[in-house]
């Protein structure tokens, strides 16, 4: 156990549980004398290429606020 305690080894535990499609999945945690590797799936898209934009269609902001809604569920 590090510095941290037990939540040191909580977090890539409850982070490797998740499986939601708003999620990057965990799939491979790796773990040295001083560093925790996570690895998880690509994304193939983030917010930075929305930050740019200016005008979003009713659709897309139903379906932004759709997905961060089910987030919080």
């Amino acid at each position: 156990i590090g510095p941290h305690g037990l939540d040191e080894l909580m977090e890539p535990s409850i982070l490797s549980s998740y499986n939601h499609p708003n999620l990057n999945n965990v799939s491979q945690i790796i773990s040295t004398e001083s560093h925790l590797y996570f690895i998880s799936e690509l994304a193939i898209s983030d917010l930075e290429m929305y930050r740019s934009r200016r005008e979003f269609s009713e659709s897309q902001l139903c379906n932004f606020a759709s997905q961060i809604l089910e987030g919080l569920r």
